[in-house]
């Protein structure tokens, strides 16, 4: 694979990394990842989705920590950005700026008070998960053992979400859960960060049926670079680069080439004892796995090696700029009407 070639494609595209939990710990701690602002710059990409709340945050602490992001990018406003627009984001790569998306990966903040939803739209919460991992008022997640699917203010939840904006993820959601919520949401959805349940039967992956009605309705998944995910056994023994390309395969064969993204879940500089801090606090995830993220994808760095991979495994250029983020910003743009 001619580098030139890979570098072009690379630096044309609008990156989107559908999933990065590396701002968790400061939640706790209000340390920063020193290094993690020049990993971000040195991969090219354009915009992260990243964690702005905890999981299980109420409404109040929504707003406190929704404002340390402000302060954050302010005080880096040479080289980030907050993007609640799609036109934002293409600002941000014209400028050369790393935009953040704000997200949440949990609905506990809206305290099963739907007047809230919009006022989190305000604040700046563009994306957020129905459930995390386990039940709640909404529905259940994909740690327990029953899902009967979204409960009735899940389903006015939903709703509310699609008044205000905001794009509903579903990537820990149980398959019923995810599968109603497919259903009920009057725009498209999005996983941010699973892979094929047919390559890997992982509890936070996605089958055949879901994936059909994903597309369907015109959402996207984006794979997720964590070995948990990507191949059997990989959280012994860590998963390879085309073991990861082989899940994107598999899903743009399943559902075509204007549906699948990229999520990389990697947080990027944790030590074992804030891995197994987060793990202890999220219920219902249980140990981290042995060997965590794909090595080749382990820092936003690296992201060139997933544009690389692409091209070498018979993407057209075109194809790999929507998987790279086209299409995650094309259902942006349809839910957030911008």
């Amino acid at each position: 694979m001619a580098e030139d070639r890979v570098d072009l494609v690379h630096d044309k595209a609008l990156i989107v990394d559908g999933r990065d939990p590396t701002h968790l710990m400061y939640l706790f701690t209000r340390e920063e990842k020193p290094d993690y602002y020049d990993s971000m710059r040195e991969g090219g990409l354009t915009a992260i989705l990243v964690d702005a709340i905890w999981l299980y945050d109420d409404f109040a602490d929504l707003a406190r920590n929704l404002s340390t992001w402000y302060t954050r990018v302010a005080e880096r406003a040479d080289r980030l950005a907050i993007a609640h627009s799609v036109a934002q984001v293409h600002k941000a790569k014209a400028e050369g700026k790393t935009a953040f998306i704000l997200t949440a990966q949990n609905s506990d903040w809206v305290e099963e008070d739907l007047s809230l939803v919009p006022m989190a739209k305000r604040l700046g919460i563009s994306v957020s998960q129905v459930v995390y991992q386990s039940k709640n008022a909404a529905g259940d997640g994909c740690g327990e053992k029953n899902d009967s699917g979204l409960s009735k203010f899940g389903v006015s939840l939903v709703h509310a979400f699609n008044d205000a904006g905001i794009v509903i993820d579903l990537s820990h959601a149980g398959p019923n859960t995810a599968l109603d919520t497919i259903r009920e949401s009057r725009q498209p959805v999005i996983f941010s960060h699973s892979n094929a349940k047919a390559l890997c039967n992982a509890p936070r992956n996605v089958d055949d049926e879901t994936l059909v009605a994903l597309a369907a309705k015109g959402g996207v998944i984006g794979a997720s670079a964590y070995n948990q995910v990507i191949a059997p056994g990989a959280d012994e023994t860590g998963a390879t680069m085309d073991q990861f390309i082989d899940q994107i395969d598999y899903m743009v064969n399943k559902i075509g080439i204007d549906h699948v993204g990229f999520g990389l879940d990697a947080g990027e500089g944790r030590t074992e004892l804030e891995v197994r801090t987060l793990h202890s606090k999220a219920r219902g995830l249980g140990k981290a796995p042995k060997v965590r993220y794909l090595p080749d994808l382990d820092e936003r760095r690296k992201a060139k090696n997933l544009t690389r991979a692409l091209l070498r495994r018979g993407y057209s250029e075109e194809d790999a700029q929507k998987i790279l983020g086209g299409n995650f910003l094309r259902v942006f743009k349809e839910v957030w009407g911008e």
